[in-house]
């Protein structure tokens, strides 16, 4: 249970609704059975989502990833300092490299995990198709609109909402990172669609399960599109994300 004497300082993005980033808190919550709280402040956690630019000396970063706009959000960051306990995938290591911070090579988005924890609702209409175009993807909610039949799943709602809609889907379109991450993690296919945000994240996720011939289609091309073979579900018990926290939380090298 958790503990309401014990607080955890964590960093997520907040600055508009966006389903990911909102899973950060509650997931960490339930892996380490204490309640977390926003901070921006040096000496936090950093979990889910594309936030590594908010890291800094001090902190410790659990399962994020670079963002295509990292440069720009923060030209001066700097690894050292940083304790890298998992990253999103092989480029955010690289980069992490280049600025001669220290990464171990343990990769994977924490979304990943969500199955074990949260049980979607089971009262969802199922539809075939759901898709999710990205937050600032306004040329994807149009497309959706012309879709028959389709589940249009806005990543701005609450996280729970957006989880039971993918997870009463067959198939996913989805140009929000989040929203393939977290079907695949529900063994539902997923094509990932291009958008103006870049590639960097999505390579970074794909890379990190061994998927490096996986590439971005263009919204009218969905429909003619394979989706790639999911990735191996990795048992809860022996995931490498979980005792990588759970070692840190517990104080083990």
């Amino acid at each position: 249970m958790t503990d309401a004497t014990t607080s955890i300082p964590l960093y997520w993005w907040r600055d508009e609704p966006n389903f990911g980033d909102s899973l950060s808190p509650w997931l960490i919550e339930q892996l380490l059975g204490f309640s977390v709280q926003w901070s921006k402040s040096g000496h936090k956690l950093v979990g889910l989502g594309s936030v590594l630019w908010a890291s800094e000396a001090g902190d410790t970063v659990w399962g994020t990833g670079v963002h295509p706009l990292s440069e720009l959000r923060a030209p001066d960051w700097s690894p050292i300092g940083v304790t890298f306990l998992a990253v999103r995938g092989p480029l955010t290591r690289a980069y992490i490299l280049e600025r001669g911070g220290e990464c171990p090579e343990l990769y994977g988005d924490p979304g990943e995990l969500l199955p074990y924890y949260y049980v979607p609702r089971s009262d969802v209409a199922h539809r075939d198709l759901g898709i999710i175009p990205h937050i600032y993807d306004n040329t994807g909610r149009q497309f959706a609109k012309s879709v028959p039949g389709a589940r249009i799943i806005d990543p701005g709602r609450p996280w729970q909402n957006v989880v039971d809609e993918i997870a009463a889907c067959r198939l996913i379109w989805s140009s929000s990172l989040h929203g393939l991450i977290v079907a695949e993690a529900f063994r539902i296919p997923a094509i990932w669609v291009a958008c103006s945000e870049g590639a960097i994240k999505y390579q970074d996720y794909y890379y990190s399960t061994g998927r490096t011939e996986v590439h971005p289609v263009a919204w009218v091309a969905a429909a003619e599109a394979s989706p790639p073979a999911l990735p191996e579900c990795r048992p809860l018990e022996s995931h490498p994300l979980v005792h990588s926290i759970l070692d840190w939380w517990h104080g083990k090298p």
